[in-house]
């Protein structure tokens, strides 16, 4: 067998994450050279998360010091997501802390039309609850924009 090489676990994980399932080389690789990865990422500021139970690992910006002098530049910038985006990431977090406990599966899969069906009943939530507007219909997979209908009170003078 051949002796491990540091290149291939470190560049797989700048690439993007690393799955024992998906690539095998680079993933026993990286748990025979674990602390060597780890110093190498370091002196370029990240770290490296393993879950070995998992069966994953990734790259991570080292936290920052904000008394630190000699703080190196981030390697991926830090991008806010939109309001929708947010919501569906919250979504299906919830949805997996509820599939965790109820299940013993290890996986979770969902259509796009339950997914769907998720974010017009958080919006529908939203707008009836958080906003205070009525809402007359809601209706996944029927329309072709899943618009939402809101009953809105017009007020008129007579002159």
């Amino acid at each position: 067998m051949t002796e491990p090489d540091l290149s291939t676990p470190v560049v797989q994980l700048m690439k993007g994450a690393v799955y024992r399932d998906t690539h095998d080389k680079a993933w026993q690789q990286l748990l025979q050279l674990q602390p060597q990865v780890r110093d190498y990422v370091e002196v370029l500021g990240l770290q490296v998360v393993i879950d070995e139970a998992e069966g994953y690992a990734f790259l991570r910006q080292r936290p920052v010091d904000e008394d630190d002098s000699n703080q190196i530049p981030r390697l991926v910038p830090r991008r806010s997501l939109s309001f929708h985006v947010s919501l569906l990431l919250a979504l299906l977090r919830k949805k997996l802390a509820e599939f965790d406990a109820q299940s013993g599966d290890t996986r979770l899969m969902l259509t796009r039309a339950q997914i769907a069906e998720m974010l017009i009943r958080s919006q529908e939530h939203l707008l009836r609850n958080v906003l205070g507007l009525p809402v007359i219909a809601c209706q996944a997979g029927r329309s072709r924009k899943n618009h939402i209908l809101i009953r809105t009170h017009e007020r008129r003078e007579l002159g």
